[in-house]
């Protein structure tokens, strides 16, 4: 299955719902992920719009630097939390009034176990409080 998600008003996205069988080329610990201006997405999240706006936050920060954000993501874990709390921040934007401060301790926790980032929870949140700043 394919949706369609716009960035920027006029770039259209592919959003893909991979069959359960091809999951298994995706990391257990992800949800989604978006590979140059694609999007796949874990079936059981095909409807959380939440979600997709994360992957396409990446799509939006590659391009933006012609790629150079996805690149400098390797070796700067201070770039790869920034580009994670942008995400995360446009993510939380979709959540209900009632879930936001679950959801935001939820995603410091994703962003300290699955990122190697090898930061502290204080220090994440700080840097996630500034990027919600910017987006909410």
């Amino acid at each position: 299955m394919i949706k369609i998600r716009f960035i920027w008003n006029y770039i259209p996205i592919p959003v893909f719902i991979l069959p359960r069988q091809a999951t298994s080329m995706m990391p257990e610990k992800y949800g989604g992920f978006s590979l140059g201006i694609i999007v796949a997405l874990r079936p059981k999240w095909k409807d959380d719009e939440g979600l997709i706006q994360h992957e396409l936050t990446h799509i939006k920060q590659n391009l933006r630097t012609c790629l150079w954000s996805g690149i400098k993501q390797n070796w700067s874990k201070q770039h790869r939390l920034d580009r994670e709390c942008e995400a995360y921040a446009v993510q939380l934007s979709y959540s209900s009034d009632r879930d936001l401060v679950r959801h935001k301790k939820l995603f410091i926790g994703f962003m300290q176990d699955k990122y190697n980032l090898g930061m502290t929870k204080p220090v994440i949140a700080a840097n996630f409080d500034k990027w919600i700043l910017r987006i909410l």
